[in-house]
């Protein structure tokens, strides 16, 4: 969405930066724009950043920096995976945080060079991703991995992916006079040299973006949130929108300051998880003297809590930069004494700039980095430090704002949490200079305690305007306040200062519940002298969704406001309200000719969102599809698009919008259409030629528009098939994907993907192998094809080829052969679809025995595993499959073990030979090998005293599982000695309640049993569960003596 308001907001620090690019871009700046003279002047741009700044000042190669990624795991992804990945570094135990990620798998790391590689996404698909988060606590090395994705396409990496990657940090995003893409390009990489040619760069590259070939890296999503807040910060979220939804975006933020609701659909989820033990090592080398390093990697090695410090980059340079003041020969360092050494380090090394430095500007970066520090170690402090330090960082936090306080800018420490909340508290009775800075770093909060608050609340009454101003601000963005600060608020709607009201409505806005008379007060300042009060006003009544009849009434009367911002906000309001009377409904539909574009949109908007569209709004939606902002011509599309029924001209509208020159209309339109589970031949015509589109988003609703009609022309069918030769691979797989939801396709059809399985271009191939894996039936002539496509030069197509063939109940003998053959498939993959397939027949041919007994001894781990697996399936094996079953019984691979073990549980009658394989595989360290030999012995009538003594042993193991498999096997046996009585007596007693259950049931399957084990079933009567007690019951009622 294009925001049609301009931000102005001046910023010195960014004309300054952009004055450095100076001659150097203009002498690089030819007169064409062509893609090279783009990636020049971004080259040249991104010198003067492509370095890490140290805390000392001293610069480093980005090349000696470290960034690692671990997935974050979706629900989905969450099922173990048969064989673990590697851990690529040893990483250090990471200390405990707020702003911990949560689900991150340090065991699933991502090289940088590989972020881009096609992989299974969080909604479960296997594919390239597309929009990327990657999260990590304050100093892990967020901005270090952005300024290397630059540095790797500067050198060559993704260049045949991207032509351009643009680092964009969004805390100056609101600095910039723009709010348009080609705008914000302009103004930040092509300001210098004549104005048309960076207007001509910047269109080159706004152009490459709307493609595809643009990669946004946008950093510190986390420090931009407040900024988007509240009416003031609509504009700004909006601009922020258009970025986020870009075809290519990296996302970088901290945790706790993340708002999901600005992001859109995350493909991949990532952490910085910071230095492993390699990364220190090679940080310390690089930046200490020898003897220093061996000093440091020894403290660190015997103090816990800096192992969980330093894994954190910019923590370990602080204590990097405060080594060398230590005193040579002295005492033991000790964690307090690095602590207190960090601080007067850093204190001194700002002291010095103070002096230096016009205006008393200090440089804030080290004082986030002490904060960063200081935090993670105060737990570890005497309270006579810590009271030491508090009153220290007082003084800090006093200082630091004054000093940047001329820039409108708040405490990026008060952000950060850094300053224990009670001692700013004690500390509002200062001056009231310092008052009104404690309460703008309390302000900055996003939670308050119950005290905080009610001091705040205190403050409203003071009788400084100032004050009282700073105080009502902090409490407007608490999202819960009690009673009496919520009727303080009311009676503040009526202040003679405006920014308090404001205040007071921003306040208002935030609570979840309002009163009556709350709403009431707010309905009357709707009439407030200043725009921007009335601004917050209709902002605060538009956070709830039953507003009073009186509030309705107010908000349409105030679509007629001649402040358009005001009738905009009335129009949202309206919109999210659960129901609305008629004449509400008919006042968002005249609003759709509102002068206005962003009130016209906005109507829209509101009327798609009505649970059922009144017949009246139709036409007029119609009539918006033509309006001449593009904005408008979305929304009515989305609206038509809630209707389940259209009459015949409204259809043929959003048919025409298909061609509208806006990608986000044609878009819209798509998808309002495939609502309809029945459309019109020229509907689906149209949508057809909508797979053409140069939008990737269009080509994939129009396809999945097609897939979800009941019925479709063949015509429409054998296009489909002349689609899966596009040239992009989404648009080949959404069309796959509509081609599968038929339930039948005409012969026509199934012979047109035949066909395309000996087309020229892979990537066609495996989309019509899938398409006909996904027929519930096929002939035999596609069976045929398929089986010769697992001999494809192409992995997928080979991959495709199985999976088809797995997805059929019933396979012709001819297919067995090349299956097995599959299994030696140099592809994961294919060999695992391979074997999925034959797992399909219980019954193979003795070739095909002899084939799995042969993959058996395979070099490869999983082709062993699958062949173990395919002949579990069989009911009878030859003496030859279960000797080598039994030889793999001893495989190094516990995935291979586990198998050969179960599918020796479905014969009935082993030779004795195998019985003591099986014996010895009960002392195996996988408990689920030891669980399926106990089973497979359990399937044999007739044990040899040898087994049973050592299945009376695994009585003994330490796993619950063990000895609950163990019982049965012995229970099994028609007659049972003494002693392995007693032993089954013993596990009466057992800690677990399932082996004293087995126990009890195992001794019931005896005729006879002596007088103790019949005391001892009787004594499990009074178990504490309740199935045991059913089982030993059960087996006293099998005793004839009894």
């Amino acid at each position: 969405m294009v925001i049609k308001h301009e931000i102005r907001t001046n910023s010195s620090e960014l004309k300054g930066a952009v004055d450095q690019i100076g001659a150097d871009i203009r002498a690089i700046l030819p007169s064409q724009s062509s893609l090279e003279d783009i990636q020049s002047a971004l080259q040249t741009y991104y010198a003067q950043y492509l370095f890490i700044l140290r805390v000392s000042g001293d610069k480093l190669d980005l090349e000696t920096c470290f960034v690692n990624l671990a997935i974050v795991e979706a629900p989905a992804q969450r099922k173990k995976e048969k064989r673990e990945l590697k851990e690529q570094a040893a990483v250090f135990h990471r200390i405990p945080s707020f702003e911990a990620v949560g689900r991150a798998n340090v065991h699933s790391p991502i090289p940088l060079e590989q972020l881009f590689d096609k992989r299974k996404l969080r909604d479960g698909n296997e594919n390239v991703p597309k929009t990327i988060l990657i999260q990590g606590r304050a100093g892990i090395g967020k901005t270090t991995l952005c300024k290397k994705l630059v540095l790797a396409h500067q050198t060559g990496l993704w260049r045949g992916r991207f032509d351009a990657v643009l680092w964009l940090p969004l805390r100056r995003l609101k600095a910039f006079r723009t709010c348009t893409l080609e705008g914000l390009l302009r103004e930040k990489f092509f300001t210098q040299g004549l104005e048309q040619e960076g207007a001509a760069l910047a269109h080159a590259l706004a152009t490459c973006a709307q493609i595809g070939r643009v990669l946004f890296i946008l950093d510190g999503l986390d420090e931009i949130v407040t900024d988007t807040e509240g009416n003031e910060g609509q504009d700004l979220r909006l601009f922020l929108r258009t970025l986020l939804t870009q075809q290519h975006v990296v996302i970088t933020s901290r945790p706790s300051g993340l708002d999901r609701s600005l992001l859109p659909s995350i493909d991949l989820e990532l952490e910085t998880v910071g230095f492993s033990q390699q990364n220190v090592k090679d940080f310390l080398n690089k930046v200490l003297k020898p003897e220093a390093v061996r000093t440091v990697q020894n403290f660190i090695q015997r103090t816990p809590l800096i192992q969980g410090l330093v894994n954190i980059p910019v923590q370990l340079d602080v204590i990097c930069f405060s080594w060398d003041s230590l005193p040579m020969g002295g005492p033991t360092i000790t964690m307090t004494g690095l602590y207190q050494l960090m601080v007067r380090k850093l204190w001194c090394k700002d002291a010095l700039r103070l002096k230096k430095v016009a205006g008393g500007k200090v440089l804030r970066r080290h004082q986030q980095i002490l904060a960063s520090c200081l935090n993670e170690a105060r737990a570890q402090l005497d309270a006579t430090v810590v009271a030491r330090l508090d009153a220290e960082l007082m003084e800090w936090l006093y200082f630091e704002i004054q000093t940047f306080h001329f820039e409108g800018d708040r405490s990026i420490l008060g952000c950060q949490d850094s300053f224990p909340e009670a001692l700013l508290v004690e500390n509002l009775g200062s001056v009231c200079s310092r008052k009104i800075i404690l309460i703008q770093t309390l302000g900055a909060r996003s939670t308050l305690s119950e005290s905080a608050i009610q001091s705040l609340i205190g403050a409203l009454k003071d009788e400084d305007t100032d004050v009282r101003k700073s105080a009502a601000s902090a409490l407007s963005k608490q999202s819960t306040l009690p009673e009496s600060a919520v009727q303080f608020f009311v009676g503040a709607l009526k202040d003679e200062d405006a920014d308090v009201r404001k205040s007071a409505a921003s306040a208002l806005y935030n609570q979840s519940t309002l009163p009556e008379s709350a709403i009431q007060s707010l309905i009357g300042a709707l009439k407030d002298e200043d725009v921007d009060v009335r601004h917050y006003v209709v902002s605060a009544l538009g956070n709830h969704f039953m507003l009073p009849e009186s509030a309705i009434q107010s908000l349409i009367g105030a679509l007629k406001h001649e402040d358009a911002y005001v009738r905009s906000s009335a129009v949202s309001t309206l919109g999210k309200q659960y129901t609305l009377p008629e004449l509400a409904i008919q006042s968002l539909i005249a609003a759709l000719k509102d002068e206005d574009e962003y009130v016209r949109s906005l109507a829209a908007e509101a009327i798609g969102n009505l649970s059922t569209l009144p017949e009246s709004a139709i036409q007029p939606l119609v009539g918006a599809l033509q309006d001449e902002d593009w904005d408008v011509r979305e929304s009515a599309a989305s609206a038509l698009g809630q209707r389940s029924t259209l009459p015949e001209s409204a259809i043929q509208s959003l048919i025409d919008a298909l061609k509208d020159g806006r990608a986000d209309v044609r878009e819209s339109a798509a998808s309002a259409l495939g609502q309809r589970s029945t459309l019109p031949e020229s509907a689906i015509q149209s949508l057809i030629g909508a797979l053409e589109d140069g939008d990737a988003d269009i080509r994939n609703s129009a396809a999945a528009v097609i897939g979800n009609q009941s019925t479709l022309p063949e015509s429409a069918i054998q296009s489909l098939i002349g689609a899966l030769k596009h040239e992009d691979a989404d648009a080949r797989r959404s069309v796959a994907s509509a081609l599968g939801q038929r339930s039948t396709l005409p012969e026509s059809a199934i012979q047109s993907l035949i066909c395309e399985l000996k087309n020229g271009r892979a990537d066609v191939r495996e989309s019509a192998a899938s398409v006909l894996g996904q027929r519930s039936t096929l002939p035999g002539s596609a069976i045929q094809s398929l089986i010769g496509a697992l001999k494809d030069g192409h992995a997928d197509v080979r991959e495709s080829a199985a999976s088809a063939l797995s997805q059929r109940s019933t396979l012709p003998e001819s297919a067995i052969q090349p299956l097995v053959g599959a299994l030696q498939d140099e592809d994961t993959d294919v060999r695992k679809s391979a074997a999925s397939a034959l797992c399909n027949w219980s019954t193979l041919p003795e070739s095909a025995i002899q084939s799995l007994i042969g993959a058996l001894k395979d070099e490869r781990a999983d082709v062993r595993e699958s062949a173990a697996s395919i002949l579990g399936n069989q009911s009878t094996l030859p003496e030859s499959a279960i000797q080598s079953l039994i030889s793999a019984l001893k495989d190094e691979d516990a995935d291979v073990r586990r198998p050969a073990a179960s599918a020796l549980v479905n014969q009935s009658k082993l030779p004795e030979w195998a019985i003591q394989s099986l014996v010895s595989a009960l002392k195996d360290e996988d408990v689920d090998v030891i669980k399926s030999a106990a089973s497979a012995l359990y399937n044999q009538s007739t044990l040899p005293e040898s087994a049973i003594q050592s299945l009376i042993g695994a009585l003994k193991d330490g796993r619950a599982d063990v000895r609950r498999s163990a019982v049965p096997a012995i229970g099994n046996q028609s007659t049972l000695s003494e002693s392995t009585i007693q032993s089954l007596i013993g596990a009466l007693k057992d800690e677990h309640r399932f082996v004293r259950s087995s126990a009890a049931s195992a001794l019931g399957k005896q005729s006879t049993l002596p007088e103790s084990a019949i005391l001892f079933l009787v004594g499990a009567l009074k178990d504490e569960d309740w199935y045991v007690r059913k089982s030993a019951g059960s087996a006293l009622d099998k005793q004839s003596t009894l």
